[in-house]
C-alpha cells in the first residue's frame, strides 16, 4: 500500500516538476532564515557605537566611506553579535580618529550583505528565472500539446452518414472525399489529382463538424480535429510549429482527415492589420498553406477539411487551396424531421410523437437548435418526474426556445395585462387576415424575458423574401401600435419600440438591398462609404413612407375586424396563451 502511494506521488511530481522547484525554494529560504536567526544582530546609534568601541566590545570593524556604513562582529555579556552602524558625513573625521585609537586594524571595503539579505535577493531572482524558463518551455512544447489535443481522438469516428439528417446535398459532394480516401489508387491510375482541401461553409450549428467526422467514418480513416484558434499564440513561431506537428502526426496515420474548425481565426486576409499578433497569425497561415501544398506534391492520401461561416474574410490563397467549397445550409422540412427523429432516439421518447408537425413549425432551426429542442424536452420531462418525453414536453421546449422563459413571478396590473392583450392581438389579427403574411403560431400575454407578451409567427419554407410578404410583415409589426390606439387613443405606450426597430430594419433592407423601394434596383452595403446627402435623404424618406403606410394599413385592418380583435383580447385575458388552432377558432373566417 505504501509503495503504491509512493509511485502515485512520483507520477504526480513528474507531471508537475514546478512543484519541486517551489518546494526547494521554500527549503532554501527556511534554512537561511534558521541560520540567520542564530546570529544576534545589533543596530547601533552613534553614542552606543562609541561606547561599545571604547569598552572593547567591538572586535572587528569594517567601514565603507561610500555608503557611510560601519559593520562587523563583537562580544558582550549576552554573547557574540553582529552589528551595523550608519554615520553622518559630518562625523566621519571624528569616527576615523576614534577607530585609529580603539580599533587600528579596521578595514576599508564595500559593504557585505548578511545571509538574510542574500536570501532575500537570490530567492526572488531564482523564482523569476524559473517562471521565465517554465513559460519558454511551454511555448516551445506548445505544438506537441496542441497536436495531442488535435487527436480528439485520433482514430476512426463511430458514426457515418446514416446519423446525419438534412445534409443530403452536402453528403453527395463529400462522398468524393470518401472515395479518394478509400481507394486513392483508382484516382491515380487515371491521372486525377486528389482534392487538396474541402471548405465547409454555412451558418453556425448546421452540422459542418459532424459532416467531416462522418466522412472520416465512412472512409474508415483517423480523424484529427482542431480549432484554428489553438494555432494562434503571442509567441512568434509557435503557431507554425503547431501546424507542422499536426500535419506530421496525420502523415504518420495516413490516410486520414484533418479537420480545422473556425478556420477564419487564422485564415483571414493577410496585410489587413499590423502588429506582432498579426505577424504571428500570418506566419501560421503561411505554414498552413505550405503544408496543404506539400501533401499534394507528396501524393499523401490525406484530406484537409475546414469549417467557417465567414468565407468572405478568408485569404484568397487559402481559398485556392480548398478545391471543393461545400455549402452546408439550414435543413428543410424533411431534413428537420429526420434530425428530430435521430435525436429522439437518444432520449426515452413516448411512441406516437408528432414529429412532422414539430418539423413544420421549426422553420429556420439549425441541426444544433433541434438537438437543443429535444434536450430541453427531456429536461422538462425529468423536472416533472415523467417517465417519457411526450409532445407536451416538446411543445414546452419549443416555447422556451422561441418565446423565452416565462416570468410567472411578474404580476402585472390588470390595466397592463389589458394593454398587452390588445397589443398582441393586434399583431395576430393583422397577420391572420393577410394571405401573404407569416402565420401566427402562438400568442401569449404571459411575460417572457423582457417582453410583457409575445406573438410567434411561422415563416414559409421558401427562402426568398417577396415584396408582398415584406409589406404584410410590416403591417403585422405595426398591428400592436394600431390596436393600442383603439384602446388608449392618443395615450399610447412604449410597448411598440421593439416592433418599430424590427420594422425599420426590414423597410431599410427593402429600400437599400432588395430594390423594393422608390429608389429602384440598387444595393447599398452596410459597410459602404458615407452616402451622398441626397441619396441618404431619399432613403430615409422612402423608409419613413413604407412605415407610415404600413401603420395606416394596420389601423384599417384592426378597425375592420374590431369584433374579432375584441374576441381575441377576451380569450387572451382568460386563457393567457393561444395556439394556432385556438386562434383560428376565436377569429373565425376573416380576410383583409
Amino acid at each position: 500500500m505504501g509503495e503504491s502511494r509512493l509511485r502515485r506521488l512520483v507520477a504526480f511530481l513528474r507531471r508537475r516538476p514546478w512543484l519541486l522547484v517551489v518546494a526547494a525554494g521554500i527549503v532554501v529560504v527556511s534554512v537561511v532564515a534558521v541560520f540567520a536567526s542564530r546570529e544576534r544582530t545589533v543596530t547601533f546609534t552613534e553614542t552606543e557605537f562609541m561606547a561599545a568601541l571604547s569598552s572593547g566590545a567591538v572586535e572587528e570593524v569594517n567601514i565603507s566611506p561610500n555608503t557611510r556604513t560601519v559593520w562587523g562582529t563583537g562580544h558582550d555579556e549576552e554573547g557574540a553579535f553582529t552589528y551595523r552602524y550608519r554615520y553622518l558625513e559630518a562625523a566621519e573625521e571624528s569616527l576615523l580618529a576614534q577607530l585609529r585609537v580603539h580599533a587600528p586594524d579596521f578595514r576599508v571595503q564595500p559593504p557585505q550583505s548578511s545571509a538574510a539579505d542574500i536570501a532575500a535577493t537570490l530567492v526572488p531572482l531564482a523564482l523569476l528565472a524559473f517562471v521565465a524558463w517554465f513559460v519558454v518551455t511551454r511555448a516551445r512544447s506548445g505544438g506537441v500539446a496542441v497536436s495531442a489535443r488535435a487527436t480528439r481522438p485520433a482514430d476512426v469516428p463511430d458514426f457515418g452518414f446514416e446519423r446525419l439528417g438534412g445534409l443530403d446535398e452536402a453528403i453527395v459532394e463529400v462522398s468524393e472525399v470518401v472515395d479518394f480516401l478509400s481507394d486513392p489508387e483508382r484516382f491515380e491510375r487515371l491521372g486525377a489529382k486528389p482534392p487538396r482541401g474541402v471548405l465547409l461553409e454555412g451558418p453556425p450549428g448546421t452540422g459542418k463538424t459532424a459532416l467531416a467526422r462522418a466522412a472520416a467514418a465512412e472512409a474508415k480513416v483517423p480523424f484529427f480535429a482542431v480549432s484554428a484558434s489553438e494555432f494562434v499564440e503571442m509567441f512568434v513561431g509557435v503557431g507554425a510549429k503547431r501546424v507542422r506537428d499536426l500535419f506530421e502526426r496525420a502523415a504518420k496515420a495516413a490516410p486520414a482527415v484533418i479537420f480545422i474548425d473556425e478556420i477564419d481565426a487564422v485564415g483571414r486576409r493577410r496585410g489587413a492589420a499590423v502588429g506582432n499578433g498579426n505577424e504571428e497569425r500570418e506566419s501560421t497561415l503561411n505554414q498552413l498553406l505550405t503544408e496543404i501544398d506539400g501533401f499534394r506534391s507528396n501524393r499523401q492520401p490525406i484530406v484537409v477539411m475546414a469549417a467557417t461561416n465567414r468565407s468572405d474574410v478568408l485569404d484568397p490563397a487559402l481559398l485556392r487551396r480548398f478545391t471543393r467549397h461545400i455549402h452546408v445550409g439550414l435543413p428543410d422540412r424533411a431534413g428537420r424531421q429526420r434530425i428530430l427523429e435521430i435525436h429522439l432516439q437518444n432520449v426515452k421518447a413516448a411512441p406516437g410523437i408528432d414529429v412532422a408537425s414539430l418539423a413544420a413549425r421549426t422553420v429556420g432551426f439549425s441541426g444544433s437548435d433541434l438537438e437543443r429542442l429535444v434536450n430541453e424536452a427531456a429536461v422538462f420531462a425529468a423536472r416533472t418526474a415523467d417517465s417519457q418525453v411526450t409532445d407536451d414536453h416538446l411543445e414546452a421546449a419549443f416555447d422556451r426556445i422561441v418565446l423565452g422563459l416565462e416570468r410567472r413571478s411578474a404580476v402585472p396590473t390588470e390595466r397592463d395585462r389589458r394593454i398587452v392583450a390588445y397589443h398582441e392581438a393586434g399583431h395576430t389579427i393583422c397577420a391572420y387576415v393577410q394571405p401573404d403574411a407569416d402565420r401566427p403560431h402562438k400568442v401569449s400575454v404571459v411575460p417572457r424575458g423582457q417582453a410583457g407578451g409575445v406573438t410567434h409567427f411561422t415563416p414559409p419554407e421558401g427562402s426568398f423574401m417577396t415584396r408582398r410578404r415584406a409589406l404584410a410583415s410590416l403591417r403585422a409589426m405595426m398591428g400592436g401600435r394600431a390596436a393600442e390606439e383603439i384602446l388608449l387613443g392618443d395615450d399610447i405606450t412604449s410597448g411598440a419600440a421593439h416592433d418599430f426597430a424590427s420594422a425599420s430594419q426590414l423597410a431599410r433592407e427593402m429600400v437599400t438591398n432588395y430594390g423594393m423601394g422608390s429608389l429602384g434596383p440598387i444595393f447599398i452595403h452596410d459597410q459602404a462609404q458615407p452616402l451622398a446627402p441626397e441619396t441618404a435623404r431619399r432613403i430615409e424618406e422612402d423608409v419613413a413612407r413604407l412605415l407610415s403606410e404600413a401603420l395606416e394599413d394596420a389601423r384599417r385592418i384592426v378597425t375592420e375586424h374590431r369584433d374579432a380583435l375584441e374576441r381575441l383580447v377576451a380569450a387572451l385575458l382568460e386563457e393567457e396563451t393561444l395556439d394556432e388552432e385556438r386562434i383560428a377558432e376565436v377569429i373565425g373566417d376573416a380576410a383583409a
